[in-house]
């Protein structure tokens, strides 16, 4: 009952979305008279698709049909009511394009198979990095920095689903594993091209590409090896190292004379951090001590008033809120844990050296 619930909540929360795009009163321009019919397409063929593959069970294609083109109907037809929007028959014909476009192709039901919930919200995830790519690229570099803890709300949500529908498996944690690279690695990338852009074209092509290579480097690393510490990750996490680049490039720091300078080498440190061995607390099997508790919960509310912060006044407290925790992180929280649990690391990271070196045949 649980894993139906999901599915079809999946299916609803996309619903609610697409008529909240249909009634918000935000005017878009195209290349083309009619480049909207593009948009309605790809909408209205999501909604199919969600309608059909989240559903309990199989539907005839009228069943199908008749439900989705009522919605289409509903959703052009509400903007009849709507001053600053207008009702279109050939918007309506972009639906029906949409959903024809699922349902008539048997196989893709099939071919997507692969796909339940959890997959679903890690596809959220990619799209977030995506699009604070795209948001860099614009210019719109603030906004794209915001981006990146959204992306981690994806990335922490997406095992809580797995674990809810019951639907943990390999594929899930691979394609997680891909979602991260580009929201912790190639997302970053953009926005530190995007930040030395104005100084030059091709130190901003050099500074982007010290994370992204340092990140896929880490990637594949630790997707050939077994590197794992109990309670610890080894060398800086993903996400932290994220964190640590659009806080450091994005908080007040930025209004410091010559930063664009000074953040050089803390760049190259953060995503040098990518391939040492330096020890992160995990909190993956780890028993929460009171200390820990308090830090975490203390780091939720503070993330919490930089948020509402950033809200009213538009400045980058939230960026400086997420600078003193990825600190706080890094370089304090080890003080919190017992000493025997660093007892045994410095022979594990001698042990995961030599096996790397034997197997890059390096002597």
């Amino acid at each position: 009952m649980r894993k139906i619930l999901f599915n079809r909540g999946l299916f609803l929360i996309y619903l609610i979305a697409l008529f909240v795009i249909g009634v918000y009163p935000l005017p878009l321009s195209y290349h083309t008279s009619h480049g909207d019919l593009a948009i309605h397409i790809y909408l209205f063929l999501l909604l199919a698709h969600f309608f059909v593959t989240t559903a309990q069970k199989r539907h005839s294609f009228f069943y199908n049909f008749s439900i989705l083109v009522s919605i289409a109907a509903i959703h052009e037809g509400a903007q009849l009511f709507l001053s600053y929007r207008h009702a279109s028959w050939l918007d309506f014909g972009a639906n029906i394009v949409g959903i024809l476009t699922v349902l008539l192709i048997p196989e893709w039901r099939n071919a997507l198979k692969i796909l339940f919930a959890k997959d679903y919200v890690t596809i959220g995830n990619i799209f977030v990095g995506f699009s604070a790519s795209l948001l860099a690229l614009q210019g719109h570099l603030q906004m794209a920095m915001y981006f990146i803890p959204l992306a981690f709300v994806f990335d922490h949500m997406d095992g809580k689903v797995a674990k809810w529908t019951g639907r943990t498996n390999k594929f899930g944690a691979e394609f997680d594993n891909m979602a991260d690279l580009i929201s912790y690695s190639v997302a970053p990338a953009f926005i530190v091209y995007a930040f030395y852009l104005k100084v030059n074209v091709y130190f901003a092509v050099i500074m982007g590409a010290i994370p992204l290579i340092t990140g896929c480097i880490r990637f594949a690393r630790n997707n050939t090896y077994t590197i794992k510490y109990p309670g610890f990750w080894l060398g800086v996490p993903r996400p932290v190292s994220a964190f640590f680049l659009v806080a450091v490039l994005g908080s007040h720091l930025q209004y410091l004379p010559y930063f664009k300078i000074a953040a050089v080498p803390l760049v190259v440190i953060i995503s040098y951090g990518n391939l040492s061995f330096f020890p992160f607390m995990a909190h993956y099997g780890r028993k929460f001590t009171f200390a820990l508790k308090f830090f975490t919960i203390a780091g939720g509310i503070l993330m919490l008033a930089g948020i509402v912060a950033t809200v009213v006044t538009g400045e980058p407290w939230l960026l400086d809120v997420l600078l003193l925790e990825m600190s706080v992180y890094t370089f304090f929280t080890r003080f919190l844990l017992r000493s025997k649990e660093f007892e045994k690391l410095p022979h594990y990271i001698k042990e995961v050296d030599e096996m790397m070196n034997k197997d890059l045949g390096i002597k």
